[in-house]
């Protein structure tokens, strides 16, 4: 299938200033789409808006005509741009559907398509020390525009709107013959692990302010890849806090991790700590984690020349749940993010083990398409720098409704009430955002 990209000028000319800090909702209050916000665990972010070009593409080339595109593209800095750090540098930001094949009622994904990135006109960028860059992206006889500095954010916050409905996406015995049709299929030595993902709708009585979108998830998940993506003009967006590094790579230096087996925080220092030490203890976790970490290893053997990858998991604390998580780092023969991404994706985290079995069972089992649920999300430079996360802890919005979704791993010793209870905590990232402000 074909890939679309908009006729792309010789050269842009980027022009850069030293900016106030501002804080997001005041740019979502002011921009148009398409816009991206991304703020990193180590306090780098980004606001970026208007398409200097597009490029999206279908089908299972996608990630070959996106990385064409993207490496076609280039800009030149003007005599006016002042120095910076390279993070605050121009880059593409996008995403990839979970699934590259068609598949029926995608109305709450069609904005978004299988794959769809651009080069923002206009990217803030905001380091972890308080410093702020703001670049604009011009043709040659452009002059740039720059925002004004006087404009104030609105005065009084839109008010969250009361909701109108909450339903689960299946019932608890449709979910327990999902899982039963997945054990069989583990029992026959077909899959070795499949991630299962369930849904629910929320509706409001008005679409909910994206400034307050926002400003809730920066608040509740500061340790996580926090994101918003409004792919056009209609009241349509991607949200979500994702815990899950897919992979970064800047220049041959490449890190990635397993994050799999998963327990809820306690109540205190002292069960938090018990509990922690019940999930280490976990076989059925432990199991499942090392599907994860031994798919990595032979995703990413090809591509590098070292590979460290620590002998046991460390758990990793979020504001409610506990992974089990391990840091693996490489050397890449090659730069470049791009072929790490397709070979790493979907990990046995997202999709499971072995991979095609995996997928085959997910397109003929979940009711619900995933759209871009669990797939790869991020930025990338034309010289292959970039940052890809599983976008997971996640909803889509569109007018006064939202689909979130949340998975849980499937193994042969997993108890399909044990994973609705774990999917279920999963939930509570999202609905806490989204939720009644007496919920919060």
């Amino acid at each position: 299938m074909a890939a679309h990209a908009e006729p792309f000028p010789p050269v842009w000319r980027a022009h850069r200033r030293p900016w106030p800090v501002w804080p997001v909702s005041r740019w979502l209050a002011q921009v148009h789409p398409p816009v991206w916000v991304w703020w990193t665990p180590a306090g780098w972010g980004y606001v970026a808006w208007g398409a200097a070009q597009q490029v999206h593409a279908e089908g299972a080339a996608r990630y070959a005509r996106v990385r064409a595109a993207v490496e076609a593209g280039g800009w030149t800095w003007a005599a006016d741009a002042v120095e910076a750090p390279p993070e605050a540098e121009p880059r593409w930001f996008g995403g990839f559907a979970f699934d590259p094949r068609p598949r029926p009622s995608q109305g709450w994904w069609t904005a978004f398509g299988h794959a769809r990135f651009f080069l923002p006109r206009y990217l803030y960028a905001q380091s972890p020390t308080g410093r702020a860059w703001l670049t604009v992206l011009t043709r040659a006889d452009e002059v740039p525009r720059w925002p004004s500095q006087t404009a104030t954010a609105r005065s009084r916050p839109r008010p969250w709107p009361a909701r109108l409905a909450d339903e689960e996406g299946m019932t608890r015995a449709q979910w327990r013959a999902l899982v039963r049709d997945a054990l069989e299929h583990l029992r026959r030595g077909a899959l070795h692990k499949v991630v299962l993902a369930r849904t629910q709708r929320l509706r409001w009585h008005a679409p909910p302010p994206w400034e307050a979108v926002w400003t809730r998830l920066d608040r509740a998940y500061p340790r996580t890849y926090r994101f918003l993506y409004r792919p056009g003009a209609d009241l349509t967006a991607f949200v979500g806090a994702s815990p899950e590094l897919l992979v970064r790579v800047r220049g041959r230096s490449l890190e990635t991790m397993a994050l799999a087996g998963s327990i809820a925080r306690g109540r205190d220092p002292a069960e938090d700590a018990a509990l922690a030490a019940a999930l280490l203890a976990s076989a059925k976790d432990r199991h499942e984690h090392a599907w994860v970490v031994q798919a990595i290893r032979e995703a990413l053997a090809p591509l590098t020349e070292t590979l460290e990858v620590p002998p046991e998991p460390q758990v990793r604390q979020y504001a409610n749940i506990q992974h089990l998580y391990t840091p693996i780092r490489g050397l890449l023969r090659r730069p470049g993010v791009w072929e790490a991404v397709e070979r790493l994706h979907p990990t046995p985290a997202l999709g499971g083990y072995p991979r095609a079995a995996a997928l085959a069972f997910i397109a003929a089992h979940e009711p619900v398409p995933r759209g871009w649920y669990a797939a790869p999300l991020g930025w990338v430079t034309p010289n292959g720098d970039g940052e890809f996360v599983g976008a997971i802890r996640c909803a889509v919005l569109r007018a006064n409704a939202a689909l979130l979704y949340a998975g849980a791993g499937i193994v042969a010793d997993s108890d399909p009430e044990r994973e609705w209870e774990e999917i279920d905590l999963k939930f509570r990232a999202m609905r806490r955002v989204l939720g009644e402000e007496d919920e919060l």
